[in-house]
């Protein structure tokens, strides 16, 4: 395998766990909250898995610019659009299954809105801040399901080989190649303030 595509292997693995853990069957529609590298990579692998209808939401415009190119056509911009709105007029009943990537209380009201009822809202961020939720109201009446992720187990056999059979699209994913010396201001500062990064490789080479 190309070292570069390699290096994306870990990322993906976290999203292929969160893959498993939702038991997202083919033709389910799905809606991904945060279009942030780990949000990206989710909806990318959703629709590797056979999922319908892809949304991802984000209120950067660069980054659902990113999520086209990656073939993500169902991007919402939450600061122009209601998401709820957008999503139910395709699908009256909402999404099978919501994959929040963004870990903000917004965007978990969100992902409880626009799952249909007996669906499931996976949960694949970390929280810097509880959430607060109407269990009974938004979550108990609605019979939504709500899972969590952390990391991944035994996964990388199975995603380096749908990394292998998805070269130029994973390829995508890599927005930025630096040096070591590199890897606080070019890197680790770049993916915090520059939005049109996704994942950004370090090489001891350059």
């Amino acid at each position: 395998m190309d070292p570069e595509l390699g290096a994306v292997a870990e990322p993906t693995a976290v999203v292929y766990e969160a893959v498993k853990r939702s038991g997202l069957r083919e033709g389910e529609n799905v809606a991904v909250m945060g279009a942030g590298p780990i949000g990206l990579l989710m909806a990318l692998l959703a629709k590797i898995s056979g999922a319908n209808k892809v949304y991802i939401v984000d209120v950067s415009k660069v980054r659902l610019a990113k999520a086209k190119e990656l073939g993500i056509e169902n991007t919402i911009n939450p600061s122009e659009e209601d998401v709820n709105e957008v999503i139910r007029k395709d699908l009256l009943n909402g999404v099978d299954i919501t994959f929040e990537c963004a870990g903000v209380q917004a965007t978990f009201d969100t992902a409880l809105k626009v799952t249909k009822r007996t669906g499931t809202l996976q949960v694949v961020a970390l929280f810097g801040k509880d959430v607060s939720m109407n269990m009974t109201d938004d979550v108990i009446m609605q019979g939504i399901n709500i899972t969590t992720t952390l990391c991944y187990n035994n996964s990388f056999p199975a995603v380096l080989g749908i990394i292998n059979n998805h070269p130029d699209t994973f390829r995508k994913i890599i927005t930025k190649e630096i040096g070591l010396d590199q890897a606080v201001d070019e890197g680790i500062k770049a993916l915090a303030e520059d939005k049109s990064q996704v994942k950004i490789l370090v090489s001891p080479d350059l």
